[in-house]
């Protein structure tokens, strides 16, 4: 049993953030994974390390999914809130992508209802 406390020895508070994206299927995934790590970097809150990173999740129907993960200090100088924090984020990513004509597909179902009314 431990009967001491535990004492941080870390300086910096970190908070873990994340998000996903989908890109169309034909995307050249290395690109855009560059300029999102970009972004996320540039950023003053974020705090840059081994951690932050952009991976290809998955194949969907509509385009091929990326999760990025990242950390930011919330004691930096900005005193910006998780959710504002996230939000530039993934603002400056889209406005980025849009800058690099990488679109962002809309999911589409096509449902046949002939054979339903007939």
């Amino acid at each position: 049993m431990i009967r001491s406390p535990i004492t941080p020895f870390s300086k910096t508070q970190l908070v873990k953030c994340q998000g996903t994206i989908q890109v169309e299927r034909d995307a050249h995934i290395e690109p855009i994974k560059s300029l999102m790590m970009q972004v996320i970097n540039d950023h003053p809150a974020t705090i840059a390390n081994e951690y932050t990173t952009v991976l290809l999740s998955h194949y969907s129907e509509s385009g091929k999914n990326l999760v990025y993960y990242y950390y930011y200090n919330p004691s930096n100088e900005q005193k910006l809130g998780k959710l504002k924090y996230i939000s530039e984020i993934n603002a400056k990513i889209h406005q980025t992508l849009r800058q690099h004509n990488i679109t962002i597909p809309i999911p589409q179902r096509v449902l046949d209802v002939s054979k339903i009314i007939a």
